[in-house]
């Protein structure tokens, strides 16, 4: 039998899916040690065949307004998904700031096992979410220096995914002798 395995716990149940994997040949086994190690955690899903990955559900119409609030202020959206709290959308610049914030009581599904960050670009972001209104629901995964994954849930069926890597600043030096002078 092969195996499939959830590192991320963070729903109160997976019966769900270990009936549906147990249906197809495929044996459902959860990592539920309390530990930040991560080798810990690769030898458990080394000999794995699969890994399963749930992210939280939202409804593509929330991800649509943050953005349509977060580009009268700027060219990025943040994103912050707050361990067992939800997902606050952030823009700042300089004519002001908006915070756009669904608890998880807005959410359709919530695994939000970690506190994790991202800023992304709101023009990739508008571009990818031209196809909200056709979706049925939206599932982000989240993590902090890691690509947004979203799953599009097209109406009368299908899939979409997207991978949008987060935005990064260029860094600034303080030093004013950089070795770049001698060029």
């Amino acid at each position: 039998m092969k195996t499939i395995v959830i590192i991320d716990l963070g729903y109160k149940s997976y019966q769900y899916e270990k009936e549906l994997f147990n249906h197809n040949g495929y044996d459902l086994k959860l990592y539920s040690v309390n530990s930040t190690d991560r080798f810990e955690k690769a030898r458990f899903v080394n000999d794995a065949d699969g890994i399963l990955v749930r992210g939280t559900v939202i409804d593509a119409d929330f991800l649509v307004e943050a953005i349509k609030d977060a580009e009268i202020y700027s060219e990025i959206l943040n994103i912050k998904a707050i361990e067992n709290e939800g997902l606050l959308f952030s823009s700042s610049g300089q004519i002001g700031e908006m915070e756009y914030n669904l608890t998880t009581d807005d959410l359709i599904e919530s695994n939000l096992s970690e506190t994790s960050t991202g800023a992304y670009s709101l023009t990739f972001l508008k571009a990818i979410l031209k196809i909200a209104p056709i979706t049925e629901k939206l599932e982000i995964s989240l993590k902090t220096d890691n690509p947004l994954k979203m799953i599009f849930n097209i109406l009368e069926g299908g899939e979409l995914s997207y991978f949008l890597a987060p935005r990064v600043e260029e860094a600034e030096f303080e030093d004013e002798d950089d070795d770049m002078d001698e060029f």
